[in-house]
């Protein structure tokens, strides 16, 4: 595997919107383009306890994964909620 690209999630820094309102302050990081990805989204998410990427967030039609690092969360779908 000579050349494959590694990203470490614990070395990324999250990036903070100061005008994000209450309860959507969550941080940021895409690194997709640091291991040659050129069309699939990659990031990170740090989100502070109470807090949300945004209200509703869904990819169509594509598929989504959710890799939990640390901690819990609740995932909202069509469905209900699922922790």
């Amino acid at each position: 595997m000579a050349g494959l690209q590694r990203v470490n999630f614990f070395e990324l820094v999250p990036e903070y919107d100061d005008t994000d309102p209450e309860g959507y302050r969550a941080g940021m990081a895409r690194f997709g383009p640091a291991f040659g990805a050129e069309q699939m989204g990659v990031s990170l998410y740090a989100l502070p306890p109470g807090q949300s990427i945004c209200p509703y967030h869904y990819e169509y039609p594509e598929e989504e994964w959710l890799v939990v690092l640390e901690g819990r969360v609740t995932v909202r779908h069509p469905g209900g909620e699922d922790d």
